[in-house]
């Protein structure tokens, strides 16, 4: 993931097929990470205060609504592999708000 992570910071380098590709693939593991790892997620210590854990869970929540929202702006965006969805929109705010949650 760390590898894709840096093709998919080189998007200026690789071009844009190559970053759709990787995209896809970075998305896919993501969700396999996630589903591995749904035990984790919203299972905490007892021994964590409550206030911890409620921080704990919005950051889990916030990070995952900040993944999805990238992933749907880039299939959204995409130009070359996904150009048939229905809601394919290259808008200039589609931009925005792709490049504001991947960084």
């Amino acid at each position: 993931m760390t590898l894709l992570l840096l093709v998919l910071m080189g998007f200026h380098l690789q071009g844009e097929i190559v970053h759709e590709w990787a995209g896809i693939l970075f998305t896919l593991l993501i969700i396999l990470h996630l589903y591995l790892n749904r035990h984790r997620l919203w299972s905490l210590s007892p021994k964590l205060p409550s206030t911890m854990q409620v921080v704990n869970r919005t950051i889990n929540a916030a990070t995952w609504v900040v993944i999805l929202i990238a992933t749907i702006s880039g299939m959204m965006l995409s130009r070359h592999i996904l150009l048939d969805l229905p809601f394919h929109n290259p808008a200039g705010w589609v931009r925005k708000v792709h490049m504001t949650s991947v960084h």
